[in-house]
């Protein structure tokens, strides 16, 4: 197993109210083309700092695909996923 060195997220700035809202991560082993990591476990966690307290939420795991991304789509209503915090 090759060590993971890049991980980025792609997210767009902003999507309409209610409509889901696309996550996208990509992970290599290195800066080339040639070292996209498939089949890599990817957790999608959700944190909030309150103070000192911080609250956690996982949301979903995923594992990448051949070209090294992992796809999400978030459309949880706002006060479902704050009432959790």
């Amino acid at each position: 197993m090759r060590p993971i060195s890049n991980v980025s997220l792609k997210v767009p700035k902003q999507v309409p109210v209610g409509s889901e809202l696309p996550v996208v991560v990509h992970v290599q082993a290195g800066a080339s083309r040639s070292s996209l990591v498939a089949r890599a476990g990817v957790s999608l966690v959700i944190r909030s700092q309150a103070g000192a307290r911080v609250s956690t939420l996982r949301v979903k795991e995923k594992e990448t695909n051949q070209l090294g991304d992992a796809y999400f789509n978030l459309a949880v209503g706002t006060e479902d996923l704050w009432r959790r915090f």
